[in-house]
């Protein structure tokens, strides 16, 4: 399935899987932020793929858990009161990786929480 991006941009991604990444990122801002949640789409042209960039300001995720929380079944203990499985982000960074692209989690300012999505584009909307 394409998605239509710009006039001139494609993105070829199943809908299904990209609801399933979206869902995953914002539904865990949600959750854990404490009042602040900021999203941002770059394109960027030269390097042909999309940024999506999900921000929030809750809690830090400790340094030695950062690569450890896309494992599946994996829940921070500064976490365990908050309901969840443990599967998302390992479910979201596999379909992320099926369609050619990066899920990476970072620290902004060390306010933030960052979760910075890449997709591969199309430049040609005639394919």
């Amino acid at each position: 399935m394409q998605v239509l991006i710009t006039p001139d941009i494609i993105g070829s991604v199943a809908i299904d899987a990209f609801e399933k990444i979206c869902y995953n990122l914002f539904n865990n801002a949600l959750k854990y932020s404490s009042k602040v949640i900021e999203v941002n789409l770059e394109l960027d042209k030269q390097k042909n793929i999309a940024i999506l960039t999900v921000k929030n300001d809750g809690a830090l995720i400790p340094s030695e858990e950062r690569e450890r929380i896309f494992e599946p079944f994996n829940r921070l203990k500064q976490n365990k009161n908050i309901p969840g499985s443990g599967l998302g982000l390992a479910l979201t960074r596999s379909l992320v990786l099926k369609h050619q692209g990066s899920l990476v989690y970072d620290v902004e300012n060390f306010h933030w929480n960052v979760f910075r999505l890449t997709l591969p584009l199309n430049h040609n909307s005639n394919q």
